[in-house]
Formats: structure tokens, sequence, C-alpha cells
């Protein structure tokens, strides 16, 4: 099969790693990139693209919302799971079960505890606090508001294995991506959930993915917004002395929340059950369709 992964022009961790974890999961014999046949993994990538693809397996999968859906009745799709209740609920199919997002067994991949490397862990006792923006936020802004805030900055444009490093050196996360939020729950760091350019980007969609997530793992996500730059901001003043304004207003909010507000974390007994679930799919999916028995997985104990 051919493992389907969106590309932005940038790159993003969250489609990145499909390529990275699925040959991991299930080995490397079962995807080649010549197949018409598609692999339909991590991501909100479950919508009318694949209409033309041959056979379509959908191994936890994300609708965007109700709007951009495929016609799945069809004999070539075969659903394992889709990411949440409001995906299955918007197929509108009894069958289709739901467990959560993929990437919550990346923990339990052989290897993935990395060692970290010794530049980049923290001097001293003070919280390390990583920033995961939206891959759309842009770099440069997102650079200046973590260093106004004293933030890790943790691109989302890194590849798996960097942002996994970086990941694993904070002890809190503040996410705007939510492949940021995902990666940081299921390895126990407490995380916040932020809104700068992605809900005005994504609109309904926003709202759609996250509590599809989040209530996979029975979590009600609280945001906390970013003052919003508009367009009547720049009236009056220089371009370059309103930027500087508005990063440093940031920078407050984000110190402040990082002070005064609530760290989430799922309840752990919820996410391993989760975590069960979706290997128990690897195996299923491994012995029904890829005529695999033996496991390819590997698993910490």
């Amino acid at each position: 099969m051919r493992i389907y992964t969106w590309k932005g022009p940038e790159g993003n961790v969250g489609d990145a790693l499909n390529a990275w974890m699925w040959p991991k999961v299930f080995g490397c014999q079962h995807f080649t990139s010549r197949s018409p046949d598609q692999f339909i993994g991590i991501g909100s990538i479950l919508d009318e693209r694949h209409a033309g693809a041959g056979r379509k397996l959908v191994f936890g999968a994300g609708a965007r919302g109700p709007d951009t859906l495929p016609d799945v009745s069809g004999s070539d799709w075969d659903i394992a799971f889709v990411r949440g209740p409001n995906t299955a609920a918007a197929l509108g199919r009894r069958d289709i079960d739901w467990i959560s997002d993929p990437a919550i067994i990346v923990p339990l991949l052989e290897g993935e505890h990395r060692e970290i490397e010794s530049s980049l862990l923290p001097a001293g006792n003070r919280l390390r606090v990583g920033f995961v923006p939206y891959f759309a936020t842009h770099r440069t802004f997102a650079e200046s508001i973590a260093n106004a805030a004293g933030l890790v900055l943790i691109p989302p444009t890194l590849d798996p294995d960097r942002f996994l490093v970086r990941l694993l050196t904070c002890d809190v996360i503040i996410a705007e991506a939510m492949h940021g939020a995902i990666l940081a729950d299921a390895f126990g760091i407490p995380w916040m959930a932020c809104r700068i350019s992605s809900a005005r980007r994504e609109g309904a969609t926003h709202a759609f993915k996250w509590t599809d997530w989040g209530k996979s793992l029975d979590l009600d996500i609280e945001f906390f917004d970013l003052p919003y730059l508009g367009h009547r901001s720049g009236l009056h003043f220089p371009l370059d002395v309103l930027i500087a304004g508005y990063v440093q207003k940031c920078g407050r909010v984000l110190r402040r929340m990082v002070r005064d507000g609530d760290w989430q974390l799922s309840d752990r007994t919820i996410l391993e059950a989760r975590q069960r679930s979706i290997l128990l799919a690897v195996d299923d999916t491994r012995k029904r369709l890829l005529q695999s028995p033996e496991p390819t997985i590997a698993v910490q104990a």
C-alpha cells in the first residue's frame, strides 16, 4: 500500500509521522509509493481527495468536518478505526469504530525514549516550557514571541526525530499545533492549547478536529487566545513599532499563562486503554489484510 501523507510547503510533524511511524509498526515490506492502494493514517485527511484511489485502508484518520467527507460506502473502503467520535458520527455508519489519534502510540515504539542531547537539557531548575506553533504560523513571528516569553520553540516543521528530541527536553508544552498537544500528552508532558492563526485559518475545522481527539481521551480541551493583530491596529503606528509592541503583548500573555494557567493531561488509564486498542487493531489489520501473522511492532516493556 501507499502511505498517504499531506505535504505542506515546509512540512508538518503531524503529517510527517505517517511515513516515519507506519513502517515501524507494520514493517516496510507492506508499503510502496507505486501502489494504487492507500493507507490513510494520521491527520485530518479523511476527505474527498481519496475518491479516485484504489483500495483504501483507514487506520485512525480524522475528518475536517461534515462538509468534505468522502463516500465510504463502497467495498474499496476498509475502516479499521477513525480518530474520534466526531469523525465516526459525521461518516454516518454505525459499524465504524473510533479509538484515538494513532500518534498516541509513539511512546510505545522501541527506541523512541531516545537519549536526549546534553546541549538541549536545561541548566538549573528553571521550568522548561516548549512552544509548538501551528505549521502556518509565521516562523519569524513564532520565534519572536517564544523569545519574548522565554519559551523553547519547537517548530512543527522539524522531522519527527528532531521534533521528539526537543519535545522530550521540556517540562510542559504550549501547543497551537494539535500534534504538539497529542505527542506531549502521550509522553505524559502537561500541556496547554493556544490559538493564534490556526483557528482563523481553519474555521470550523479547528474545533471539529481538536474535540474529535479530545473526546477520544475524555478530555475537555481549554484554549487560550493570543491577541489578534487586526487591520485597524496599524493605522497610526509604523509597522515595526506595531509588530514589536504586539510581540511583547503576546509574550506577556504567554508568561501569565505559564504562571497561572491550567495544564492539561489525559487520564493515564484512558490513554493506556486507547493505546491497547490501537495495538489490537494493528494485529487484526496485519492478519486480516496484510497476511502477516508475525508481529513487526516492537513495544517498550
